[in-house]
């Protein structure tokens, strides 16, 4: 479904619940959980017709729904776990008229159930990014013990990954950052977009993973000839009336 739209902005409210659900013999139970959720804009209104792409971390298991005329949508019987939560919507901007379909997204991390204490304390710091840039990954351990770690790196439509480590050692005491090279691909300027960071013991299981969101602003438009247009235009006039000073004066004067 495309939505027209000039500008958009996903807002997305989650509602994880867990419950003991019987499986077999009375004696034998699992517990199951359910992710729920409504989409809008930044208007507030609802937004149906988004693809919502719901992800095991552990174990890669993707489910894909659709938001529905409410901008609802719902995942049941739902395992014990961390989840990513995916959220796209296609839209075509209002101006010009000729703009091809644009994609938006959003990411959310969901957690059902108990979760083992993360091995790393994980942020991102802040980038301005024109044409190329560096994201620093700031990875430090969180349990007092060395780590060789996991990166895995998740961006928006329009930022494409350049380089980036897949694995980093962490010390006990201290900090590392992982540099990530980034490149602007169509991403609208003078916007931010969200990067977010999976990072977890490659030796231990992916309950232990922490993820961080970072926000990368896209530079403003810096093309130079929209601010020479106030001189350009009044050179032109100049010289447009510099024109109509020497015709007259050379009517005036006509040569022998």
């Amino acid at each position: 479904m495309k939505t027209r739209l000039h500008r958009l902005t996903l807002r997305v409210l989650v509602f994880a619940a867990l419950a003991a659900t019987p499986v077999g013999s009375a004696f034998a139970q699992t517990s199951m959980g359910g992710v729920s959720g409504t989409v809008t804009d930044s208007t507030g209104a609802v937004v149906p017709g988004a693809s919502v792409t719901l992800v095991n971390e552990a174990t890669d298991v993707r489910s894909v729904r659709q938001t529905n005329a409410n901008g609802f949508f719902t995942f049941v019987k739902v395992r014990p776990g961390r989840y990513a939560l995916t959220f796209r919507i296609e839209y075509r901007p209002d101006q010009p008229a000729e703009a091809p379909p644009r994609d938006e997204w959003a990411f959310v991390l969901a957690e059902l159930g108990a979760q083992p204490q993360p091995a790393l304390a994980v942020r991102i710091e802040p980038l301005t990014l024109d044409v190329a840039g560096t994201a620093n990954v700031v990875l430090e351990s969180a349990d007092g013990a060395a780590h060789r770690a996991g990166v895995r790196v998740l961006l928006p439509s329009g930022v494409n990954v350049l380089e980036a480590p897949l694995e980093a050692d962490v010390p006990a005491a201290g900090e590392v950052r992982v540099p990530v090279r980034l490149v602007r691909g169509d991403a609208p300027r003078g916007r931010p977009h969200a990067m977010i960071v999976i990072a977890g013991p490659v030796d231990g299981p992916l309950e232990r993973a922490s993820v961080a969101k970072g926000e990368i602003q896209i530079a403003s438009d810096p093309a130079w000839l929209p601010r020479l247009r106030p001189g350009l235009a009044a050179l032109g006039a100049l010289l447009l009336l510099a024109a109509i000073a020497l015709e007259l004066r050379a009517r005036r004067n006509p040569r022998p």
